[in-house]
């Protein structure tokens, strides 16, 4: 599910977590940073809506707010982002064998 939400996000769509164990609703710039502490899947808040609830989730939408949105994901997801921390840790651990081995 966090996939998914993820990559919507990159496209610009707003997101609403939520599954039959419950949800976080939807993902604003103001919720995103908690919700992705349990990776989008639902398990940050759990909260069991119902239909007036949702209606009320969906209500939220923002055009100004998705677009945050997808700035954060970029912020914590972009490619560029992720390579670059992969790249620092295996430059770490070269140097770390390096030192071992000498």
């Amino acid at each position: 599910m966090g996939r998914g939400a993820l990559e919507a996000m990159f496209c610009e769509r707003a997101v609403i977590v939520f599954d039959y164990q419950g949800g976080d609703g939807l993902v604003t710039e103001n919720n995103f940073e908690e919700i992705i502490k349990c990776n989008l899947s639902g398990r940050r808040f759990k909260k069991q809506y119902n239909v007036m609830e949702m209606v009320n989730e969906i209500k939220k939408y923002n055009l100004n707010s998705v677009r945050k949105v997808k700035e954060l994901v970029l912020k914590y997801y972009s490619s560029n982002k992720v390579i670059n921390e992969l790249l620092s840790v295996y430059e770490t651990e070269i140097n770390n064998k390096r030192d071992l081995e000498n």
